[in-house]
């Protein structure tokens, strides 16, 4: 049984890392493959954790009550080691968006997803590093809601731009 997104980063708020199958501070600390030292796994999902909280913030609207997020450590033929984070649909488990923050392919940070007009699962968004992927996001096709809605209208209610979870109980401190 798969954990949702707002229960993550619930448990990210107390201070414990939880899978996405809902164990809590396993030796795995969310990835689901790597490549690395273990000892280095807690850090390394800290930090992606922080990412995907900023993701979350500024990126395209994910819905954590329906989704779910696990890591990856990356072993490329050519290349150093790398990270991404997937946000997955619970229902489907199909990936939603996969977050590269630095590739070792490209030397840039990415975001791969479907895009809007085709449905293909290929790159919507390229950048030098991972926080110049939120700059103009809101103009760009490939990241509206449902609503055909730019990214930008979300975060006209400051209110709503500083919460993006609608259960009431959530202490997801987004």
């Amino acid at each position: 049984m798969r954990v949702t997104l707002a229960a993550q980063l619930n448990a990210l708020a107390s201070g414990k890392i939880m899978d996405s199958d809902g164990s809590v501070d396993s030796g795995c600390f969310n990835f689901y493959d790597w490549f690395c030292k273990e000892a280095s796994l807690q850090r390394k999902s800290k930090t992606l954790f922080s990412q995907v909280k900023r993701f979350l913030k500024f990126g395209p609207e994910v819905d954590i009550l329906n989704t779910y997020v696990f890591f990856k450590n990356n072993c490329p033929m050519n290349g150093p080691l790398y990270d991404d984070f997937r946000i997955v649909d619970i229902e489907s488990g199909n990936v939603i968006y996969t977050v590269i923050p630095k590739c070792s392919h490209s030397g840039k940070a990415e975001i791969w997803g479907r895009k809007e007009f085709t449905g293909e699962f290929g790159m919507l968004k390229q950048a030098d590093t991972f926080s110049k992927l939120f700059v103009d996001i809101d103009n760009d096709p490939n990241f509206t809601d449902s609503a055909g809605f730019s990214i930008a209208d979300r975060w006209d209610d400051e209110e709503e731009g500083s919460h993006h979870c609608d259960d009431p109980s959530c202490n997801c401190s987004i």
